[in-house]
C-alpha cells in the first residue's frame, strides 16, 4: 500500500472534506435513482407484436401476389420471375415475422421469469428472517420446574 503525500492528495481528493464528498454522492445517487429507467423500445410487447404481424402478413401478401402473377402466364420463363420475387421474398418475410414473434415470445418469458424470481427470493427471506422472541409469561410451562420421575434417585 503506497502513502499519498500532501501534494497529491489535493489533486485526488480535491479540497472538499470526506463529509462533503459523501453528501454530495448521496445527492447524486438520489437524482439518478429518482429519474425513470429507460427501456428499450425492442422489448416493448407491442412493437415487437407490430413488427411480427407486420412481416408475417407482407411475406403472405407477396406469396399471394406472386401466385397471381405466376398463375396468369402459361410459359415457364414467364413464372420465374414471379417465383422468385413473390414466393422466395415473400416466404424470407414470413420467416424473419416468425422468429421476430419466437423473440417476443422469449422477451416475455424470460421478464416473468425474473419476476417470479425476485418475488421467490423475497418470499424466503422473508421465511427465513430471525423472528422475534416471544416474551413468556413466569407460570408458563418453560419456567416451572419439571417434576421428578418416579425412578429417579434423586427425589428419594
Amino acid at each position: 500500500m503506497t502513502n499519498v503525500d500532501d501534494a497529491h492528495s489535493d489533486l485526488l481528493l480535491g479540497d472538499r472534506s470526506s463529509q462533503e464528498r459523501a453528501d454530495r454522492l448521496a445527492v447524486g445517487a438520489i437524482a439518478v435513482a429518482g429519474r425513470p429507467s429507460r427501456t428499450s423500445l425492442l422489448s416493448h410487447p407491442r412493437f415487437l407484436m407490430g413488427v411480427a404481424s407486420l412481416l408475417m402478413t407482407t411475406g403472405m401478401l407477396a406469396i399471394v401476389l406472386g401466385w397471381v402473377g405466376a398463375s396468369r402466364s402459361i410459359r415457364t420463363q414467364e413464372q420465374i420471375p414471379y417465383l422468385i420475387s413473390g414466393g422466395l421474398l415473400g416466404v424470407a418475410l414470413a420467416v424473419v415475422g416468425a422468429l421476430t414473434l419466437f423473440t417476443h415470445w422469449l422477451t416475455v418469458l424470460v421478464r416473468d421469469n425474473r419476476r417470479h424470481h425476485t418475488e421467490l427470493l423475497e418470499a424466503l427471506r422473508e421465511a427465513t428472517a430471525p423472528k422475534p422472541q416471544e416474551v413468556r409469561n413466569a407460570s408458563a410451562r418453560g419456567k416451572q420446574s419439571q417434576r421428578p420421575l418416579r425412578g429417579d434417585a434423586s427425589s428419594r
